[in-house]
């Protein structure tokens, strides 16, 4: 499939690579990070309800960062000394440009942190739907991206159905239970291996890649039949 601008009925208008962060793009998540160093309350709890399906990521995010009360440059400052990218993601980002493929961080994590680390590693262009963050009384506070899918289970799948509904094939890259309606309603899914997300998708019976280095996402995202899990003969990277 070649990937160009000029579109025919029944053909797809490109490709959109959508990617979760904490964890995905990140070895360490910077939220969990956050939480486990600093919380004050059992934010585990609430981490279990969100497993559990009882409240939703938009629910658990704000619940869990009502007990941080440190400020911004803060938060930066110690989480600039512990996370590190996932092995391989300059090589898909470089990639993804070059097969004029858009890339897109969808994350419930920290906006402002996930800006500062794409530019720390150069890729500050990267477009990223996150909740915008705010500071209220020494505490920060969730604003989630809006809707625009009446179906759609939280903003993650909300935009994999919005790219999919321009025409664009969609591929989704994540490591956790927020990112599995997305996964699921994306033409290609990939999980980090041994994640929660992996074993999601492998109980919901949707074929997925699984991977630990991002150039393994890459390779099967533009060999020469691009989406080759859309065919018959998917590589045998693809469960």
């Amino acid at each position: 499939m070649e990937l160009k601008d000029d579109h025919r009925p029944g053909m797809p208008r490109g490709v959109s690579v959508l990617s979760d962060f904490d964890g995905t793009i990140t070895l360490i998540d910077s939220a969990e990070y956050l939480l486990e160093h600093h919380a004050d309350g059992d934010w585990r709890a609430i981490e279990g309800m969100l497993m559990e399906g009882r409240i939703t990521i938009e629910e658990c995010m704000r619940m869990q960062f009502e007990m941080i009360s440190i400020p911004r440059d803060v938060m930066l400052r110690e989480l600039d000394a512990v996370i590190l990218p996932r092995p391989g993601l300059h090589d898909l980002l470089t990639r993804c440009a070059a097969n004029n493929a858009t890339f897109t961080i969808t994350s419930a994590g920290l906006d402002f942190y996930i800006r500062h680390f794409m530019a720390s590693v150069g890729w500050s262009s990267v477009e990223i739907v996150a909740p915008a963050v705010t500071d209220e009384a020494g505490r920060v506070r969730f604003r989630f991206p809006p809707r625009t899918n009446a179906s759609a289970r939280n903003f993650k799948e909300d935009r994999v159905l919005r790219e999919r509904a321009d025409g664009r094939l969609t591929a989704y890259i994540g490591d956790g239970i927020s990112d599995l309606w997305a996964a699921l309603s994306a033409d290609l899914a990939f999980a980090v291996r041994g994640s929660r997300l992996h074993s999601e998708l492998e109980r919901c019976g949707k074929r997925h890649g699984a991977f630990t280095d991002l150039r393994e996402v890459a390779d099967v995202l533009f060999s020469e039949d691009h989406f080759p899990a859309m065919s018959s003969s998917a590589p045998e990277f693809m469960q």
